[in-house]
């Protein structure tokens, strides 16, 4: 059985199949494996509601939920599984109102914290970060206050959000061809400025991805996609380290037609970093 955390993989095979998740249905303890469909958003969207790289399911207070389109219209709002019916039901607390925007959320035990923004250009696109709190009384997710608060200029692609050890939210995303971190600072509703990564492999082509993520003894890690050189990317920092104090990156994969703009990191209960990628061959 999947503990309380982050789950679920976004991106276009997700788009219908969500993936599995423990049916507490019948007698026996030990939980079986059931698989759930995910619906479209309504016409004029473009594609479901996570980038290749987000994730939109969690499971809290035994219950999985998702960020997702419901049917008649465009805005992306928090669904919960009903297991008896195997129905998304629209629990109608919005996250972002905006046609296209792409949602990547965590749920910590505590707080849902959300970063979604759309892929293309203008301020109205930008990226926000929305935190949520369950509310026991009425069974759904509530948005806290002092949120959302816009953490770009303009609309970035596929934002991904993890938490350090320390408590420090991390975004990362491409922008312009280029891979782009940004952290939160005296609290998640306080944030720096956005900085490209400082090395020339970063720069990469406008068909290319990244993502941040939380793992091991305390550190923070992106890893992206360059198809200009045909390889995946990895940089990590200790958590409470300066924040311009990343490795040099470590090619994880390398070859012509290897890399390509698909990737989603996940980590097994023992710190244990899993990446799956596709490749263009």
């Amino acid at each position: 059985m999947q503990s309380e955390g982050r789950c679920g993989f976004g991106g276009e095979a997700s788009a219908r199949l969500s993936g599995f998740y423990p049916s507490f249905r019948g007698p026996s303890p030990v939980p079986t494996m059931r698989l759930v469909l995910l619906r479209h958003g309504p016409a004029g969207t473009r594609d479901p509601a996570a980038h290749k790289a987000q994730s939109r399911l969690w499971f809290a207070h035994g219950a999985w939920w998702a960020v997702m389109r419901a049917p008649e219209r465009p805005a992306i709002t928090i669904h919960r599984l009903d297991p008896i019916s195997d129905t998304w039901i629209d629990t109608e607390t919005l996250v972002d109102e905006r046609t296209n925007a792409k949602a990547d959320a965590q749920w910590d035990g505590e707080h849902l914290v959300i970063a979604s923004a759309v892929d293309t250009s203008g301020a109205s696109r930008a990226a926000r970060i929305i935190r949520f709190a369950f509310d026991e009384g009425s069974a759904r997710f509530v948005m806290e206050s002092d949120f959302p608060v816009r953490i770009s200029d303009l609309g970035v692609e596929g934002i991904v959000v993890a938490r350090d050890s320390t408590g420090v939210l991390w975004v990362a995303y491409m922008k312009d061809a280029q891979v782009y971190v940004n952290h939160s600072t005296d609290n998640d509703a306080v944030w720096g400025h956005h900085v490209a990564l400082p090395w020339p492999d970063s720069f990469t082509t406008p068909d290319d991805i990244a993502s941040v993520v939380a793992f091991g003894e305390g550190r923070i890690g992106v890893l992206w996609t360059n198809q200009r050189i045909g390889s995946i990317l990895f940089t990590t920092r200790r958590d409470g380290d300066p924040e311009d104090t990343w490795t040099e990156p470590e090619v994880a994969l390398n070859g012509q037609d290897l890399a390509d703009d698909h990737l989603n990191a996940k980590v097994t209960a023992d710190g244990t970093l899993l990446v799956a990628v596709t490749t263009s061959l």
